[in-house]
């Protein structure tokens, strides 16, 4: 069965994630050619686990039609809950995207569903 929204939501989300985790990158780079590089290596260090994330979430959506639906689910809304205290500055957009489409993967398909569709769609 077809999860195109869960599919279009994550990948958004993950594009999103990944071009604002260069932001963090540019913004950490920045810090290095400043006098005490001390903070400008915590910011690297935040932004390379947050990159990691996007990537993984990434990954995930493209995989959304293989996997099973409940652990697609769970982890797109976990990595969106992990993204979230780092939302206030740049990952607001992507972790409400992640998390909105884990609520949509939870959601079961069944058959009945589809007939629906096929037909008022």
């Amino acid at each position: 069965m077809k999860r195109t929204a869960e599919f279009v939501l994550g990948l958004v989300g993950g594009i999103l994630g990944i071009l604002l985790s260069l932001v963090g990158f540019f913004f950490s780079f920045i810090g290095f050619l400043a006098e005490d590089p001390g903070p400008a290596s915590v910011i690297l260090i935040i932004t390379f686990v947050f990159f990691v994330i996007q990537l993984a979430a990434l990954i995930m959506s493209c995989l959304v039609n293989r996997m099973d639906h409940k652990l697609y689910g769970g982890l797109m809304i976990t990595w969106g809950v992990l993204s979230f205290p780092v939302a206030i500055f740049l990952m607001f957009v992507p972790s409400i995207l992640y998390i909105i489409a884990g609520a949509l993967g939870l959601r079961k398909l069944d058959a009945g569903n589809m007939e629906f569709e096929k037909t008022f769609i």
